[in-house]
């Protein structure tokens, strides 16, 4: 698991006197004097990009530093330094991450800014529910499951465009009745079509209703459907 520090803001800004400047590339950095034998705190919070189980982890921090000691070493430059790789730091995380709904939301809402998009045919690189779109704006009702390493199916370029990653795989986006939410959402009722000719499962809109983790999906009667063959189907967050 890495984390990268740079351009993310100081917690303990306030307690840090340095000297403000813009690089010529237009960052905004802070140069500061730490004095011989003395030493400097500075605090982040990170948020992981990666799911990760609970457990107990050894932490190592490697920074890479534009330094200048102008009566010792005029042209330093940049120096890396880094924690004692023999004594690193261990911390124990309880709980998975992601776990609460609030997480995951976050959690997905990052990774579909990272993921890229996909064209048809084109090599599935990070596994996930992926949604139809057009570069209008318009989107599909629901979600595909795309494995790493497939190919990105056909899209009907009248309507579509590319497909974009939405949600990970470790939540489904079916259930049946009885079974608990497993991602908060909209989520809408559905049943299998085994006619002859049939074009896709059919969709109720008048079953539309918004869900939170661990909420049990209601059952539904509906004329001349059969249980069996009723659904519920994520729609979006």
């Amino acid at each position: 698991m890495d984390a990268n520090l740079a351009g993310m803001p100081l917690l303990n800004e306030s307690e840090i006197s340095g000297r403000p400047i813009i690089t010529p590339m237009g960052k905004h950095v802070i140069y500061v004097t730490v004095a011989p034998y003395s030493s400097m705190n500075f605090e982040y919070n990170v948020s992981p990009k990666i799911k990760i189980p609970h457990g107990a982890y050894s932490f190592n921090l490697v920074a890479a530093l534009d330094a200048s000691a102008p009566d010792v070493a005029p042209s330093l430059g940049f120096v890396d330094f880094h924690s004692d790789y023999k004594n690193p730091c261990r911390v124990t995380f309880d709980r998975d991450y992601p776990s609460t709904p609030q997480e995951w939301k976050e959690f997905e809402a990052r990774k579909a800014k990272e993921v890229s998009f996909l064209m048809p045919g084109a090599t599935v690189a990070e596994s996930g529910y992926y949604r139809a779109a057009s570069i209008a704006g318009t989107r599909d009702q629901f979600v595909r499951k795309f494995e790493q390493g497939t190919a990105a199916p056909d899209l009907d370029f009248q309507r579509w465009d590319r497909w974009e990653w939405e949600a990970d795989l470790a939540r489904a986006t079916v259930c049946k009745s009885g079974e608990t939410c497993p991602r908060e959402g909209r989520w809408i009722l559905r049943a299998k079509d085994y006619s002859y000719g049939s074009k896709g499962d059919l969709t109720y809109p008048q079953y539309q209703q918004r869900f939170r983790m661990g909420e049990q999906f209601p059952a539904r009667d509906l004329a001349n459907v059969e249980a069996s063959r009723l659904f519920w189907e994520w729609l979006s967050a």
